[in-house]
């Protein structure tokens, strides 16, 4: 059949009705070499930068076209059949690039656009995940869930690297994993605390085998499930929890 996606945002409380939600997701599928790929990011922008949901805008924005274009080879002379260390620098650059435009743009200081960076794409036999700051991605192999790369948090639970810091190149941690995927779950720090265990770093298996029962047997976006995810995130054993916004992204392949 292909992949079925989904994805979900809320904002939390510690917002004001008028302030904006600071976290962004996309989640698509593309072919390349005649496999079908899937491609999937999140962003949360600072909670002390007045406009990082227009950064996390613009994070989720070049990251979804960078690979596109450097999986569709259009500058090159053949698409690629996976990305590496070399395009993730490539793609912060690209990133730090339209970020430091639009603040200039805006005459305002590049920190009051700071955001993070989850992104994920997978090919039939291979992962590719970069990372700047907290929030994570899970990957399935089909017998259990592995974490590619850890939130990064520094001293204090807030704590994290933006793609705005100075030392974003040399903190991002970049994956590529070999073997067969069958699909994934990302999410931004809002939920980090809640789905990962982070003493014994791994998942929270209740919670991921939930939302993995839920997916349906479909093909492409499917806004079913998109709901549900919603009403996950506006559920009280999640707000009770934690009053930042939350992201959820759900994609799995059925054979």
């Amino acid at each position: 059949m292909g992949w079925v996606f989904a994805s979900a945002i809320s904002k939390g409380a510690i917002h004001q009705e008028s302030e904006p939600c600071q976290d962004a997701a996309s989640v698509v599928t593309f072919w390349s070499n005649g496999q079908e790929g899937l491609l999937a990011v999140v962003s949360d922008g600072a909670g002390s930068a007045k406009l990082s949901h227009l950064g996390s805008q613009r994070v989720v924005e070049v990251f979804v076209n960078s690979v596109l274009a450097l999986v569709s080879g259009e500058n090159s002379h053949e698409s690629r059949c996976g990305l590496d260390s070399s395009d993730a620098s490539l793609i912060l650059h690209l990133v730090q690039q339209v970020i430091h435009n639009l603040a200039s743009e805006l005459k305002i200081d590049i920190l009051d656009l700071s955001s993070t960076l989850v992104g994920l794409v997978i090919l039939n036999e291979y992962a590719f995940v970069m990372q700047v700051g907290d929030g994570a991605v899970a990957l399935f192999n089909g017998s259990e869930w592995v974490v590619p790369v850890w939130p990064q948090n520094g001293e204090f639970v807030n704590e994290t690297t933006f793609v705005t810091s100075q030392d974003a190149s040399h903190l991002m941690k970049v994956k590529i994993l070999r073997g067969e995927f069958e699909g994934a779950i990302a999410f931004t720090d809002g939920l980090q605390y809640l789905v990962l265990d982070h003493q014994k770093q791994q998942v929270h298996q209740p919670f991921f085998q939930s939302v993995w029962e839920k997916v349906p047997k479909s093909e492409g976006w499917h806004q079913g499930l998109a709901s549900w995810l919603d009403s996950i995130l506006k559920s009280e054993p999640v707000t009770n929890k934690t009053d930042d916004d939350t992201t959820l992204v759900v994609a799995r392949r059925w054979p």
